[in-house]
């Protein structure tokens, strides 16, 4: 079982209820960098604040009151200064991946999963109908809202580069030649790659709406030659054949277990005979009850993505690649502060 973090307290509960008002506060404070300024500057008063942000009095007062309740910011006289925990982020370099997961849940997340109860009532992404353009899914729809698109995308390339370096770390890819990089949007995961391992090619599957963006990402870093985007459904166009290894990276979360267990099977039937396939992405604990990010995050999964999914526990992964063919399966744990896993399935 996860730890126990003991009963409810009623702010707590308060802050349940009022979540929508919640990342509104945290969005706006990120927005007008407001915890930019802290850190740079130390404590300041509203009225040294306010010579860089430019709103209000009683805005800036009500922006602060709620940053302050909500422990973002620490108030001591008139003065306030950052949280710890920002400061570390800041400190850290990691503020401008959470920055960018402020903005997915406030601008992408937050306008859908006001659907969550319609969507778990009918077994599929109500939430969807929030966003222009057609299609089943939140990713076939980027093609009618470039701004959406643009958000989603940095943000993704954004977590991708924090978390990459656990994979890099952990797993071996020394012996590897050809990758098959299923779901790779906007290249973070096969540009991370071949950057570190020069023996190294990379084939991307993903939608047409991903392309530009990352073919664009791969010629900055100069791995054209290395790197090859091919356009497809992955449930309809079938997997290219002979990878050494193929990596679903933030990919089978989104999916059901029939849509991952046909994914699992492509991917055992694409490697030759020493192959591996490589899951990583958010796991939640077998004891389902946990981590806090992973519940939060399946919300999403189930109201807004493609209405299919969930981040599922490890042991849902282990038992779909024996199912499928996989010789046997071996678990990694990831040391950050998001509820990142490895599982890696050997031929």
């Amino acid at each position: 079982m996860s730890d126990d973090p003991g009963p409810l307290s009623m702010n707590e509960l308060l802050l349940y209820v009022h979540g929508a008002a919640v990342i509104q506060l945290l969005r706006s404070g990120v927005e007008l960098n407001v915890f930019t300024l802290l850190y740079e500057h130390g404590h300041l008063t509203l009225e040294e604040l306010n010579a860089h942000i430019r709103i209000d009095e009683q805005s800036i007062r009500t922006l602060f009151m709620g940053l302050a309740a909500l422990r973002l910011v620490h108030k001591v006289g008139d003065r306030y200064s950052n949280s710890p925990v920002i400061e570390q982020l800041i400190a850290r370099e990691e503020w401008e991946v959470f920055k960018s997961l402020v903005m997915f849940q406030a601008y992408i997340v937050y306008p859908g999963q006001v659907d969550y109860l319609e969507s778990l009532i009918a077994g599929q992404n109500v939430g969807i109908r929030r966003y222009p353009g057609e299609g089943h899914t939140l990713y076939e729809r980027f093609r009618f809202d470039p701004r959406t698109k643009h958000i989603f995308y940095l943000y993704m390339n954004k977590y991708s580069d924090y978390a990459n370096p656990n994979v890099l770390a952990k797993v071996d890819f020394c012996s590897s030649g050809r990758v098959l990089d299923v779901g790779g949007g906007g290249g973070s995961n096969a540009i991370a790659l071949a950057a570190k391992h020069p023996q190294i090619e990379v084939t991307i599957l993903d939608l047409p709406a991903a392309q530009q963006i990352c073919e664009e990402q791969i010629g900055r870093h100069g791995l054209s030659e290395r790197i090859k985007f091919r356009a497809c459904d992955i449930f309809k166009d079938g997997f290219p054949r002979g990878f050494d290894d193929v990596l679903f990276f933030h990919e089978l979360m989104i999916w059901n277990h029939s849509q991952i267990r046909y994914l699992l099977k492509e991917a055992h039937d694409s490697l030759g005979e020493t192959g591996r396939v490589i899951i990583f992405g958010s796991v939640s604990n077998d004891s389902e009850d946990g981590p806090l990010m992973a519940a939060l995050d399946t919300v999403y999964f189930r109201s807004v993505a493609a209405g299919q999914g969930m981040v599922y526990p490890w042991k849902d992964y282990e038992r779909i690649l024996l199912d499928v063919g996989f010789r046997h399966v071996t678990r990694i744990q990831c040391d950050t502060w998001t509820p990142h896993g490895i599982i890696i399935g050997h031929m």
